[in-house]
């Protein structure tokens, strides 16, 4: 398969594969840089491929491309393909300027002295101007780990920061962080001496003793960060005690004491010494790492495991979420119980200033939007009462609990039950969430079992009937093993859905007729053809605009400013939806921006605001308009025709075509 796929086919698959509709041959050109004519020539040259691909490409008259399958078991191997490719491109050359600030970041994290911009110039084969220009981002980059590049005459460029801050830049950007004991050539003279796996075994004996259970993410990433004190102490790279905050209270936990244990192991192991700020440092991890928790106890035990004000803000969080979206989550003792776990070391986390980067985020704000809006609700009550403040990964985590929460709620009786097994690797929040998701695909299926990947021996695996696994399982059976990504993108679902032998409902088959989205327009809030220097500006205007007509207070604008600062509201495909964190108005309108060129939003290109002015009190219109919203803003033709609308009438009237059900103009699912 891969001597005759190369990126842009497999590019057109993938978009084919994950789209809900028809996709335009004028959409794939765009994407892919190429003339409407070269995508022709591809689907044909995919067509000619169909008996080896499982696949086969259809046209739809005036709607676009759709994909077919015509064999199961070659489907299952070009969705295996194509998201080992989407792994494998991650890291291939740098040639794009994204491509060159991650490498040049790298760079600097290795070196030890100053590097000159001509030195960079000529290993990438471009000119000195061009990196000069790709640091204007490499500092943006390094400024969310307080870290700066210092520059001497005649000398070039270093980094230059807290030693903590650089140590999380170098697991983030240098560590290769998969399952696969693989890691970059950074560690590669450590690894020499000491294996990650002696590490982990290091660890797990040490947690064993005091009865304490990691997830499989939270021991590689303790591991990892062990590793990288061993590198940074043997080129002289200290932590100082002016680095820690709380020290002495960190010193008295039982994480500091298990800490001096795996610290005296590796230095007779090794013969180095280890300073006692570098064990306070593994101390810090310990607190942050999450644990493996029975969710099997009563509510009387979460009072022994987390301290009394988690339990206070988890009250708050759930009497703030029954007020504003009508959810009652009181007797939900899975979300209770794993958001207070989750709370535990998040807080520690962010009050250590580590913080973690969540590699599902987008996907969560796309599919999971309201659960992703509850968490923004909850993110705000934490901060307003700890004053720590939760970056949008952060949040992402938090909206994974209010998912899983969801699910749970969608599902009622199943009258028959398959015995599933699943390994997951990165916490209960995800475990949950897999597992709730995998019971909406298997309707008789019961799940037995999560558990993390090193306690696969204890199992009678071949008790089960599927394993579902977020890494791959040496081990040999005969029961069916499938490899699931962490957060079951499209693909999974699909290849799940041949196990399961039934179709399932598509994320964005929702019916939008129950509400009038032409009663949220209005012709007073509409802006076509103005030019922005960035989103700050387009959210100042607009925010004036509606207080100037009295929709919102002046302290709408605040708010608004406040909840695209904890996560922007881009969501792909040229669309923005900015909205307040706190509801300001008595009526439900949404504001139109068409800008004349598209700006660099979040992630993405923005040239269609739709900016939300949401009621003092929201019900399940609510929810039902976002997702509406959203459904419109998945359909790519139709976006391109409302970016494309001369006026408001113009705009209108194609909105008035999904608002009737008329959506086989755009090619749109109901």
């Amino acid at each position: 398969m891969n001597s005759f796929m190369n990126t842009r086919v497999s590019k057109i698959l993938s978009e084919l594969i994950n789209g809900n509709e028809p996709v335009s041959g004028k959409y794939l050109a765009k994407l892919t840089g190429v003339t409407d004519r070269t995508i022709r020539n591809d689907i044909k040259f995919i067509n000619l491929h169909k008996s080896e691909l499982g696949v086969a490409i259809d046209s739809v008259h005036r709607k676009g491309y759709v994909i077919k399958i015509q064999n199961n078991e070659k489907y299952r191997e070009l969705l295996h393909y194509l998201k080992c490719r989407r792994d494998y491109e991650e890291c291939h050359i740098p040639i794009t300027p994204k491509d060159r600030v991650e490498y040049t970041i790298k760079k600097l994290l290795i070196s030890t002295g100053y590097l000159t911009i001509e030195q960079i110039a000529k290993e990438l084969f471009v000119s000195k101007s061009t990196i000069v220009n790709d640091l204007i981002k490499v500092e943006e980059k390094l400024n969310e780990y307080d870290l700066k590049i210092l520059r001497k005459r005649n000398y070039g460029i270093k980094l230059w920061g807290n030693e903590i801050n650089i140590r999380t830049c170098i697991a983030k950007h240098l560590v290769n962080r998969s399952y696969e004991e693989t890691l970059d050539l950074y560690l590669k003279d450590i690894l020499e001496l000491v294996k990650l796996k002696q590490i982990k075994e290091i660890l797990l004996k040490e947690l064993q003793s005091v009865n304490i259970e990691f997830t499989d993410s939270s021991l590689h990433s303790l591991s990892i960060h062990i590793v990288i004190i061993i590198k940074r102490l043997q080129i002289g790279c200290h932590i100082k005690r002016e680095n820690i905050k709380e020290i002495d209270t960190i010193a008295c936990t039982k994480q500091y004491t298990i800490a001096k244990n795996i610290a005296k192991v590796i230095e007779e192991l090794l013969n180095i010494k280890i300073p006692h700020e570098e064990i306070i440092y593994i101390a810090m991890h310990l607190l942050s790492k999450k644990e493996i928790v029975n969710y099997n106890k009563t509510f009387k035990d979460l009072n022994k495991i987390v301290e009394a004000s988690i339990i206070n803000l988890i009250d708050k969080i759930i009497n703030k979420i029954k007020k504003t979206y009508f959810l009652d989550l009181s007797g939900d003792k899975e979300f209770i119980w794993g958001l207070a776990i989750h709370l535990k070391y998040t807080l520690n986390r962010l009050r250590f200033n580590m913080n973690s980067e969540n590699p599902i985020l987008d996907h969560i704000k796309l599919n999971y939007n309201y659960a992703f809006e509850m968490a923004i609700t909850s993110a705000q009550i934490i901060t307003d009462y700890t004053k720590i403040y939760f970056n949008e990964h952060e949040v992402g985590y938090i909206a994974l609990h209010f998912a899983a929460a969801l699910e749970r709620l969608r599902i009622k009786y199943k009258k028959k039950f398959r015995k599933i097994l699943i390994v997951c690797t990165t916490g209960m929040g995800t475990a949950k969430l897999i597992e709730a998701k995998a019971k909406k695909i298997f309707g008789n299926a019961k799940i037995v079992l999560t558990l993390p990947q090193y306690k696969i021996k204890k199992v009678d695996i071949n008790s089960f009937d599927l394993i579902l696994t977020t890494v791959p399982l040496s081990i040999k059976t005969s029961i069916p093993v499938v490899k699931i990504d962490d957060f079951l993108r499209d693909e999974d679902i699909e290849f799940l859905n041949i196990f399961s032998n039934k179709e399932i409902d598509k994320p964005n088959s929702i019916d939008i007729n129950d509400i009038k989205l032409n009663d949220l327009f209005s012709k007073n809030l509409f802006v076509k053809g103005c030019s922005y220097k960035d989103k700050f500006e387009i959210i100042n205007q607009l925010s004036d605009m509606l207080i100037e007509q009295g929709y919102v207070d002046e302290r709408f604008k605040e708010f608004l400013i406040k909840r695209e600062k904890i996560s922007p509201t881009d969501y792909g495909n040229l669309v923005a939806i900015p909205h307040a964190i706190n509801n300001r108005s008595l009526n439900f309108k949404v504001v139109v921006s068409i800008l004349k060129k598209p700006i660099d939003w979040g992630k993405n290109k923005v040239q269609l605001i739709l900016m939300l002015v949401l009621p003092k009190q929201l019900d399940q219109d609510y929810k039902q308009v976002f997702e509406e919203l959203l459904c419109i803003i998945n359909n790519k033709d139709l976006i391109i025709k409302l970016i494309n609308s001369q006026n408001y009438e113009d705009f209108v009237d194609t909105i008035s075509i999904v608002t009737k059900g008329d959506e086989n103009k755009y090619g749109h699912n109901k």
